[in-house]
């Protein structure tokens, strides 16, 4: 348990630090990923609804703490996303690391939906392109920080991956 534990940490503060503008340079025509949300699918997949809204808690604070947007929309957002991944979750492979990917890409656009109506912004045309691409880069990334976890988490009475 303390390994799993110590597996999240180190996760969760090298996505932390990556999402930051300077450290992580991914963009596709300047849309970025939301690391911490995939971050927040993973655990919940992993660890339940308890684990996912514990770890979507600490995301949302981080997200908040490094961007200076609204606490409480970023901390709804990513709770209601991982509360929604929880009920899929009995449904997933937990060993499978391609199984996240759907998971991530519609929690995404459930994430930013949710975001986008507590702390609206001025309309964009081409708001949905960007939720979009960011959904696409959300997946596509999702079995790059589920892998690890996976392996850094299991015990000796789970050796498949």
């Amino acid at each position: 348990m303390t390994r799993r534990f110590i597996a999240y940490g180190a996760v969760l503060l090298l996505l932390a630090v990556l999402q930051e503008e300077s450290a992580f340079r991914l963009t596709l025509w300047g849309v970025k990923p939301d690391l911490l949300l995939v971050f927040v699918v993973v655990a919940t997949l992993q660890e339940g609804m308890v684990g996912g809204g514990a770890s979507a808690l600490v995301a949302a604070w981080f997200q908040a703490a490094s961007t200076g947007i609204a606490v409480g929309s970023t901390i709804v957002s990513k709770a209601v996303s991982s509360l929604a991944c929880a009920h899929v979750e009995p449904h997933v492979v937990r060993e499978n690391c391609l199984t996240c990917m759907p998971v991530a890409f519609l929690a995404t656009w459930l994430c930013e939906g949710i975001f986008f109506f507590f702390y609206p912004r001025v309309w964009s045309a081409r708001w949905p392109a960007q939720v979009g691409l960011e959904s696409l880069l959300n997946a596509l990334l999702a079995p790059v920080i589920y892998a690890p976890i996976v392996f850094l988490s299991r015990g000796k009475e789970n050796k498949a991956l």
